[in-house]
């Protein structure tokens, strides 16, 4: 015969607004330094292939590989540096329920 065992589960935490609000700015801020490198990147390539007749794709290709790996890493680092609520809060979803006590 099998042994019941009970659990409680809880709702996910959820952040309180100011941490969101917090990590929403960092985000955006690091989102728009993004778009902007990215854009005067780009434009360079172009106006250099039209100065000189050069292969766009290629160069574009490594530059946007180039700036590819460097945001996943700021943007992983950004994630790891997350407050400490919203580290617990992913960790808790994660979790297994617990046995009850009693």
């Amino acid at each position: 015969m099998r042994k019941k065992t009970n659990f409680i589960l809880g709702k996910p935490l959820i952040p309180n607004a100011g941490v969101r609000s917090w990590y929403t700015k960092e985000l955006d801020a690091l989102v728009k330094k993004m778009d902007e490198r990215t854009r005067k990147r780009v434009l360079e390539i172009f106006e250099k292939a039209a100065k000189s007749g050069a292969n766009v794709e290629a160069q574009e290709r490594m530059a946007l590989n180039e700036l590819n790996k460097y945001y996943a890493e700021l943007f992983k680092r950004k994630a790891n540096g997350a407050p400490a609520t919203l580290q617990k809060t992913k960790a808790l979803r994660r979790m297994k329920p617990f046995p009850a006590n009693g």
